[in-house]
């Protein structure tokens, strides 16, 4: 029995066809493998996405070697509706597309199907897959976790996204609860920080400020700027994150004090979020590529991470937090692979199943 799962993605989308086994309980199902996997160009079917399952198919699906398609689940890099609805755009292009769309390119169009949230995914990877071996830890945290203590999950990439992965005692798994924390309220803690909150003020008026804004790849953009603003280095920055990391880790002054300041306002939002979500199992944070000794340089990110009032400075060393890698190869991408455990978990294989056989009859 076979699933379908991918990424669908601003700028690339993924789509495999994974297949799945008992676990050694025997109780258990779980994703065995990844067998053929694709990568698009998203741009090129904006029109008509779901063509992109119909080119996967037609070139990739080989009865001979899979069974049927029982479900199929794809993280989405936008916002989702009901499971059913969802939305990407860029500033050259805007996509509006629903699940039943998507099932219409399925060899039987009666399987079940979902949308998820690209971060949700990222979510059912690491949690209820084999997605936390892979991951690297920034701290390890002075207490001893317990496993069904709540664990936060924070994307900082081109937005920035929280939620909260509890205990769900009825399902006997960790279960996601989402948020729009990104867009709350930025809190700047320092006299730099304020300055920066004054200048994006004046930049934008009307506009609130929210961490989204400083806390993501076009925020680190920002920071840049607004310290060339202040004249105090020549040097011209550059006008994307990734070469503002690139040249941060060459040395360049301006990219290395702003890549700095970013990295500490990621670490006291991480430490927020600790407390929001008494996430005594532990924060995750991923996204925006910075490699983990710069993170761990000068401990920005731990000392702003457990700077807090009184004793919860105590309370966030006893969290440990682990960095998590959005890999563009197929085969460690880890919203496709979480899509794929999504699919697992709601059943999707028993329902497609007899839908199947429903459909042939």
């Amino acid at each position: 029995m076979t699933i379908l799962a991918g990424k669908i993605g601003e700028e690339i989308s993924q789509l495999g066809l994974f297949t799945h086994k008992k676990d050694d309980s025997g109780k258990k199902m779980t994703i065995d493998s990844l067998g053929v996997s694709k990568t698009f160009n998203t741009q090129k079917y904006a029109k008509e996405l779901p063509k992109m399952i119909e080119v996967f198919l037609k070139e990739n699906f080989d009865k001979s070697r899979y069974e049927d398609i029982y479900g199929a689940c794809f993280g989405i890099e936008g916002p989702v509706k009901n499971n059913e609805q969802a939305e990407i755009s860029r500033e050259n292009f805007k996509a509006t597309f629903n699940v039943r769309e998507f099932r219409q390119k399925l060899p039987y169009k009666t399987v079940p199907g979902a949308f998820i949230n690209d971060m949700e995914a990222i979510g059912y990877g690491i949690f209820l897959g084999d997605g936390e071996d892979g991951l690297e830890e920034l701290y390890s945290g002075k207490q001893q976790a317990l496993l069904q203590d709540r664990r936060a999950l924070m994307l900082v990439s081109k937005g920035l996204g929280q939620a909260l992965w509890y205990w769900n005692e009825k399902k006997k798994r960790f279960s996601p609860i989402s948020s729009e924390a990104g867009h709350a309220d930025f809190a700047p803690r320092t006299e730099k920080e304020i300055a920066l909150f004054y200048y994006l003020k004046k930049e934008e008026p009307d506009r609130p400020i929210s961490y989204e804004q400083v806390l993501s790849s076009p925020g680190l953009v920002r920071i840049c700027k607004f310290l060339q603003s202040t004249g105090e280095y020549e040097n011209q920055h550059p006008n994307n994150a990734d070469a503002i990391i690139q040249k941060a880790v060459q040395g360049d002054s301006l990219c290395k004090e702003a890549l700095k300041m970013f990295i500490s306002i990621w670490g006291a939002e991480a430490g927020n979020m600790a407390l929001r979500y008494k996430a005594e199992g532990g924060i995750y944070i991923g996204g925006i590529s910075i490699p983990i000794e710069i993170l761990r340089e000068d401990d920005t990110f731990l000392n702003a991470f457990t700077y807090k009032e009184r004793s919860f400075k105590t309370y966030n060393e006893g969290i440990s937090v682990k960095v998590f890698k959005e890999q563009d190869d197929e085969e460690q991408a880890l919203v496709m692979w979480g899509a794929a455990r999504y699919a697992l978990e709601e059943g999707f294989v028993g329902e497609g199943k007899f839908a199947i056989k429903r459909e042939q009859m």
